[in-house]
């Protein structure tokens, strides 16, 4: 569950409070004068007193930036007071794309010959001119009405009698303006040659000759080529500059599971002084994806798009002050994984204290060189009160993925295991060790999707069993 969540739940709760008190306190109104201090407070978030110096908690007025754009931060006391004021440093995220192309040319040599050869109904050969043939028309491929010939061409009455008309045809090809159909395909060619419309009859289904009026004759087709020089498109294209809030940490301590214990700021967590701290992610530009594309349908690529976006292979501990206490990034080129950065890090770290020792534990991902996707999740043992002692020991690989990793109470888990061969059966097993759920799995099965409705809160490990061996297993929280 996002905090944003967590706190609109307990806002209603506390509403129901304050409305049924309001009446009972409604004849002490002249006494009762509530400060308002916290101004537009919406619901405090807590500032644990383990993450304080002096062990007293705090709360804070910070709502979300996601949902709010806020960066303000006030602490306040148990007597409400503001003790501390800062902005967040937030990182700016970039995305972007880049088109390279090949210029425009024409082809010398015709692509193929365009045969006219089609019936209609009779017209006076007095009335065929020059017009009607520029507004002769064919259906597209969407089977849509088009004109043969556009504005460019230049059409000549060659001929006449009684019973035909003759015709050539030509287009300026340095005129002739070319553009993109719904698919991104170039449309725009140009014809050279003859139509002749004559008068005749025609074979129908009963057998009968009818009157009708035929065209006829071939055209040379010359269509657009994307062979010249590459070039590339002077504006980016879907560019979009925007602020990326700050991780929410995630306390879970193995002894107690400890239940939403999510905070933002602490003062003792990293270093020992007074000054407030946050954790924000690191930034990078990379290549998200490449598109190639053969426009002109030569079997050539003619266009490159490159998307590029917002990696983060990294966090940073930043100070009230906007000072950076620790910068860590992942080895092995890891970023914090897609679900994690989907516009929302509430889930990507996590501080568990487990027995005498402490630890943060990120998940993360990378692309492999064939194009899947590694999961894994990072541990940093840390001594709380050190930044500097902050020290990746151990990185657990793995092909099973949960998402989300932290769900709410019956919120639906997706559990994906398809790099996982010959699955036989997938296991929930709660804290205790004892396995609460068990499903088979159907051949060819790739993901499960996990109803948590069933399961009380606290940690689980779902694990995928091939019959022979357990293969893989990860974590889920439910909350």
């Amino acid at each position: 569950m996002r905090p944003t969540r967590i706190r609109e739940i307990k806002m209603k709760k506390t509403l129901l409070v304050v409305s049924a008190l309001s009446v009972a306190l409604a004849s002490q109104a002249q006494i009762l004068k509530p400060k308002s201090v916290l101004g537009d407070m919406k619901v405090p978030v807590s500032v644990p007193g383990m993450f304080t110096c002096d062990g007293k908690s705090r709360m804070s007025n910070y709502l979300d930036y996601l949902d709010y754009n806020e960066k303000n931060v006030k602490v306040y006391n148990e007597d409400l007071e503001v003790e501390k004021e800062f902005d967040l440093v937030l990182p700016n995220a970039q995305s972007y794309a880049v088109t390279k192309y090949r210029e425009l040319l024409w082809k010398n040599m015709p692509q193929f010959d365009k045969v006219v050869d089609y019936a209609d109904d009779t017209i006076a050969i007095e009335k065929v001119t020059v017009d009607l043939i520029r507004d002769m028309t064919e259906l597209n491929e969407y089977y849509e009405p088009r004109k043969i010939f556009g504005k460019e061409a230049v059409i000549t009455e060659t001929s006449r009698t009684a019973t035909s008309v003759s015709f050539d045809i030509s287009v300026n090809k340095d005129s002739l303006e070319v553009s993109k159909d719904y698919n991104g395909k170039l449309t725009g060619h140009y014809y050279i040659g003859k139509i002749t419309y004559t008068l005749g009859d025609t074979l129908v289904s009963s057998g009968d000759r009818v009157p009708c009026g035929k065209y006829s004759g071939t055209l040379k087709y010359y269509g657009p080529s994307l062979t010249g020089a590459w070039k590339e498109d002077p504006e980016k294209s879907d560019e979009r500059s925007f602020e990326i809030g700050p991780i929410t940490l995630y306390y879970y301590d193995m002894a107690s599971l400890y239940d939403d214990g999510y905070f933002l700021i602490t003062q003792n967590l990293f270093n020992a002084d007074k000054a407030y701290e946050y954790v924000v992610p690191i930034c990078q530009l990379s290549v998200e994806r490449t598109v190639e594309t053969d426009l002109d349908g030569d079997g050539e690529v003619d266009q490159i798009t490159t998307w590029y976006g917002c990696d983060c292979p990294g966090f940073k501990i930043m100070q009230d002050n906007g000072n950076v206490v620790a910068t860590i990034m992942f080895d092995e080129g890891y970023r914090f994984n897609s679900y994690s950065m989907g516009m929302d890090l509430d889930q990507a770290l996590s501080l568990v204290h487990f027995e005498n020792k402490d630890y943060i534990v990120t998940n993360v991902e990378k692309t492999e060189s064939d194009g899947k996707t590694e999961s894994a999740s990072i541990f940093y043992a840390i001594t709380p009160g050190d930044a500097s002692s902050i020290k990746a020991v151990r990185t657990e690989r793995t092909g099973l993925k949960a998402t989300p990793e932290f769900a709410r109470k019956n919120e639906m888990v997706v559990v994906d295991f398809s790099t996982i061969e010959n699955a036989k059966l997938l296991s929930v097993v709660n804290g205790n060790g004892q396995t609460v759920m068990q499903m088979p799995v159907a051949n060819g099965q790739t993901s499960y999707r996990l109803n948590t409705s069933n399961l009380p809160a606290g940690l689980y490990v779902v694990k995928v069993d091939n019959g022979k061996r357990m293969t893989e297993s990860c974590k889920i929280v439910v909350r």
